[in-house]
């Protein structure tokens, strides 16, 4: 790349950088200038008559002048002033919804974490209702195994009995507890005999009888003084503990 020449004979012959004059430039010009370049066609060319009227209208236009730049002023204040306000309305509604947006938000996490929450609650109490139910039908097996068992118990002790009976009575399968029962063919009048032979060698006479009696209202009275002894102990607990739970609830008020 060459570089420019510096000789003043060569600088005045190359072309001067060219720039648009624009007329806002034109109107920032000082009043004298601008007036003096308005006036300066006038000068050249005109008559003495017209550059006298040029003269006299220097402060005219220099008034007008002021007068144009004020206006520019004003509303170059005014074009800033809306631009600011239109900058501040916008800045506000963006403002007001980045607020709501944020609102918004904090509203639907709490009603998420709400939710969260009701619904660990439901799950909660749908597994402590199952447990309850999963408990009660427990129970009931548990109640309905133990009823067979007793029922068992009874039915298999009734047979040992009545096999005892049995025997005592003389119509038994004897003493082999494997052995059939055997059917008789006596007659009635035969049966009834044997029947009282048999009760007259084993069953217990009039004495061993009221003996029994005896023993058995013993035990029945002994029985029923401890059945009421009982009840009256747990009447007793029953009122003592309401005394206490009584007194405890007036010591907290």
């Amino acid at each position: 790349m060459t570089e420019k020449s510096t000789l003043e004979s060569t600088r005045s012959l190359r072309p001067k950088e060219f720039k648009r004059k624009t007329l806002l430039d034109q109107l920032n010009r000082v009043d004298d200038e601008r007036f003096h370049e308005n006036a300066l066609a006038t000068l050249h060319t005109g008559n003495l008559k017209n550059i006298h009227v040029h003269c006299n209208l220097h402060a005219f236009e220099r008034t007008k002048y002021k007068a144009d730049r004020l206006i520019r002023d004003l509303e170059k204040e005014d074009e800033e002033r809306m631009i600011q306000e239109r900058t501040d309305y916008r800045d506000n509604l963006l403002n007001k919804s980045h607020t709501l947006k944020e609102e918004n938000t904090k509203y639907i996490q709490d009603m998420t974490q709400k939710w969260k929450q009701t619904q660990l609650v439901k799950k909660n109490r749908m597994i402590r209702d199952l447990h309850y139910e999963l408990a009660q039908l427990t129970k009931q097996d548990l109640t309905k195994l133990h009823a067979t068992q007793v029922h068992r118990t009874q039915e298999e002790n009734g047979i040992v009995d009545f096999e005892k009976n049995m025997k005592r009575l003389g119509i038994g399968s004897g003493e082999g507890a494997e052995m059939a029962m055997t059917v008789s063919y006596e007659t009635t009048d035969n049966y009834e005999e044997r029947i009282q032979q048999i009760a007259k060698q084993q069953f217990p006479t009039n004495e061993e009888v009221n003996n029994f009696k005896t023993q058995l209202k013993e035990r029945t009275e002994t029985n029923r003084l401890a059945r009421y002894e009982k009840a009256r102990r747990k009447r007793r607990a029953m009122v003592e503990q309401a005394a206490m739970a009584a007194s405890k609830s007036t010591s907290t008020m």
